[in-house]
């Protein structure tokens, strides 16, 4: 990335405008991870300094709390992100919940900065202990969502050239060129995550192909429309930049995405968190909406079950993951898919590329729904769940009942009082999320469970 940064023509045919410029994002995670101040004022300034030394042009370095996310005053934004992770009772469901976060404030960076790519240094031995966490949490139906090279179902799309990298191979690679590595400031993983680590770690000491076999044995997943990034036609941008871009990029009409997401971790949702948001007409308050939009995983690690701590949760959460919430439209599923195109003026070529992501005329309503607060595709027994939708009484009962089974059992509080006041500490973006879907024609969703009713029935006969 330096080379190209630096030496524009390696990259540019007209070699008239820099390919791009590079940015540094380090999000301050010390009002929650308890880190002596001293610690990190140190890793700061010797991450400036690594950064003041790369290779020019200049990086400039973004250094910003992860509780602004929740509130532009540090303080109140502080107390808030304390108050909403405290809601959350599961371990695992709290560490997943930070992770949506600092996911959200790199966003914002990036779209605060005018950046509109988000590189991420995760390498072949953190999704190899992804794939295995996420399998446990149920998380299966998302998971090619999260390991592909691109993934575009964000505003600012993220790309993993270290995909194929090991952590140690990096390691060695920073020692022979005198790269100087800055130690995570992290506290005790005592969920799902931490075990998963060790256990990938072990297994990797035993074997050092285990990481790899992983991550190549989930690699076969069939990956989601979104995991290319959509072609840019804007007549500002370079041709040069649009031909470099073509090979990896979508045709204008491939670029919609054929799935919902969940409004918290930004999930596809599977066909059973579509099933529970088909009742999502009852919901009597904005936090039972939300909790109805997440993802099977979200209710079961993140969503408190009891209404009052779901409230409670809801009216914490950062205004980006209800904004994110909002803006799922449900009322007009038929576009969340793309019908067949059928045009004889569309190259031979482009249909065959497009027929694997798309549907037949008479399959043009999405099956996809997502959860709110891991945003992961909603399966079956979700949206089987989401049948009772009706009885909920309040809005955190609403947002429990449309998040995923993985999020209601590792996030979401088992008691009502705790789910109510969880629901309050939610980020606004988060509700915003789930208030954002337009649940109007829920004809469309009701039809959707009875097909999946049908099918099981034929599928038992």
């Amino acid at each position: 990335m330096q080379n190209k940064s630096q030496k524009n023509f390696d990259a540019s045919r007209d070699r008239s405008l820099p390919v791009f410029g590079v940015g540094v994002a380090f999000i301050d995670e010390s009002s929650i991870v308890p880190v002596p101040s001293h610690e990190l004022d140190k890793a700061i300034q010797e991450i400036r300094l690594i950064v003041s030394n790369l290779a020019p042009p200049r990086k400039e370095l973004h250094v910003v709390p992860i509780e602004n996310i929740c509130s532009s005053n540090s303080s109140d934004g502080r107390d808030r992100l304390k108050s909403l992770l405290d809601v959350v009772s599961d371990a695992t469901g709290k560490e997943d919940l930070l992770l949506h976060l600092r996911m959200l404030s790199l966003q914002k960076i990036a779209s605060e900065n005018g950046y509109n790519r988000l590189v991420l240094g995760s390498c072949t031995s953190r999704i190899a202990c992804h794939v295995i966490s996420a399998t446990v949490k149920g998380q299966g139906y998302s998971l090619p969502a999260d390991m592909q090279y691109v993934d575009a179902r964000w505003e600012t799309p993220i790309v993993l050239p270290l995909r194929d990298c090991l952590a140690q191979e990096l390691n060695i690679l920073c020692q022979l060129d005198g790269l100087k590595t800055v130690e995570l400031l992290k506290g005790s993983c005592a969920g799902i995550n931490g075990l998963v680590s060790s256990f990938v770690t072990l297994l990797q000491e035993e074997n050092p192909s285990r990481e790899c076999t992983i991550v190549r044995t989930a690699g076969k997943l069939t990956p989601f429309h979104f995991n290319r990034i959509p072609e840019n036609n804007d007549s500002n941008v370079l041709s040069a930049t649009r031909r470099r871009q073509k090979r990896y990029n979508l045709k204008p009409n491939e670029s919609i995405s054929s799935e919902s997401f969940c409004p918290i971790c930004n999930s596809p949702l599977n066909k059973s968190d579509l099933l529970r948001l088909s009742n999502l007409g009852s919901c009597q308050t904005s936090s039972d909406s939300f909790g109805a939009a997440c993802c099977s995983s979200c209710h079961f690690q993140i969503l408190p079950k009891d209404p009052s701590s779901m409230e409670n949760f809801y009216t914490l959460l950062p205004q980006p993951l209800i904004a994110r919430a909002k803006h799922s439209s449900y009322g007009n599923l038929s576009l969340l898919r793309i019908p067949e195109n059928n045009d004889s003026n569309v190259l031979s070529a482009t249909r065959r590329r497009q027929k694997r992501y798309n549907l037949k005329p008479n399959e043009s309503i999405s099956s996809e729904s997502f959860c709110p607060i891991c945003n992961s595709p909603l399966n079956k027994s979700d949206l089987l769940r989401l049948s009772n939708l009706g009885s909920c009484q309040t809005s955190s009962d609403s947002f429990g009942a449309a998040c995923c089974s993985s999020c209601h059992f590792q996030i979401l509080p088992k008691d009502p009082s705790s789910m109510e006041n969880f629901y309050t500490l939610l980020p606004q973006p988060l509700i915003a999320r789930a208030k954002h879907s337009s649940y109007g024609n829920l004809s469309l969703l009701r039809e959707q469970i009875q097909d999946c009713l049908i099918s099981d029935s034929e599928d038992e006969s």
